[in-house]
């Protein structure tokens, strides 16, 4: 069973100590999951910085970053494709830390998310002011547009880089 990128892939047997190898393996992705994110933020920072300064070597680099952290649908099909010579076994664990990821992404404070409806609605409560309908609808909105966006620059990066 596949256990950490940094000791390989070992053999664990023993049924009992299953859960407590779950637990680090899910310390070690989640730590993985939060160091790509930053590292695809440094690189978005990049690209933002370098746009605004005409540095197109920031920029490039930045883009290289951000884009080797990521990867949408068409990525992840290509992920499972070349996977899938290796086993159902590989499948489902491909599959399993694609699911965590998903899980950690959802409970970030990112608007049209459900850490951001939760953000969103904490940050009204601490300012004692009442979130509106049109509001809340304006807020999530933007960011679910946001999301599309950033959607299509993945695909388009994805398509690029796979084909």
């Amino acid at each position: 069973a596949p256990y950490s990128a940094e000791t390989g892939f070992q053999i664990r047997r023993s049924t009992w100590s299953a859960p407590i190898v779950a637990v680090g393996v899910m310390r070690d992705y989640t730590s993985a999951t939060f160091k790509g994110l930053g590292s695809a933020l440094k690189g978005l920072g990049s690209i933002i910085a370098g746009f605004f300064t005409g540095n197109r070597q920031a920029r490039e680099a930045g883009q290289e970053t951000a884009s080797s952290q990521v990867s949408g649908p068409v990525g992840i099909f290509s992920v499972m494709y070349d996977i899938s010579h290796q086993g159902i076994g590989m499948v489902l664990f491909v599959t399993a830390v694609i699911s965590l990821t998903l899980a950690i992404m959802n409970v970030l404070p990112i608007p049209a998310l459900d850490g951001g409806r939760l953000f969103v609605t904490l940050l009204f409560r601490a300012l004692k002011k009442p979130l509106h309908q049109k509001t809340e609808e304006k807020i999530h909105g933007t960011g679910f547009a946001v999301l599309m966006i950033l959607f299509a620059v993945i695909t388009v990066v994805d398509i690029r880089r796979f084909f």
